[in-house]
């Protein structure tokens, strides 16, 4: 706006003329000295009607853009939440499959824990077994007399089972 001292912040942002002018000279009263040293006025009257019907179209396409820019906005915030929706679905899905795979193992480790008992258990009364043969092998040894009648004992023993088998076998 060429007649104008100053456009208003307003009119300056948006691209528009209201009409309005401001003075240019120092303390901002009517009628001070303009930068080239004439007088400038301040214009409140009307907007003539083409001025009204360019603002008219002004403030519609401002309108439209503002429309336009804030429909591409909500645009991109329905795909980001379309991508967050689908990476929240894939997360589920993996914490799923992991709950899944923790059941299993942990079903796995109680059935070896009770696997590791029973073998526990077992090689405890083999071991009161073992012992029980041990004792009872070295209380045989000393009512036989020594080692010496032992190991003929034993000797004799296998010799029997060799012929039992050959018996049998034959």
């Amino acid at each position: 706006s060429a007649r104008l001292g100053r456009r208003h912040p307003v009119s300056a942002r948006f691209g528009m003329d209201l009409g309005v002018s401001f003075p240019m000279g120092a303390g901002g009263s009517r009628g001070s000295p303009t930068p080239d040293g004439a007088k400038s006025r301040v214009n409140y009257s009307r907007l003539p009607q083409e001025e009204q019907k360019a603002e008219t179209y002004s403030n519609t396409s401002i309108e439209m853009a503002n429309g336009a820019f804030i429909g591409q906005q909500r645009q991109l915030k329905a795909k980001h939440i379309a991508q967050q929706n689908e990476q929240l679905s894939e997360l589920a899905k993996s914490a799923s499959r992991l709950g899944e795979i923790s059941h299993v193992i942990s079903t796995e480790i109680v059935e070896q824990n009770k696997m590791l008992d029973d073998l526990d258990h077992d090689l405890d009364r083999a071991s009161d077994l073992m012992e029980i043969v041990r004792t009872r092998t070295r209380k045989l040894i000393e009512k036989s007399g020594g080692m010496g009648w032992f190991s003929v004992i034993v000797f004799l023993s296998i010799v029997m089972v060799v012929l039992l088998m050959l018996v049998i076998y034959t």
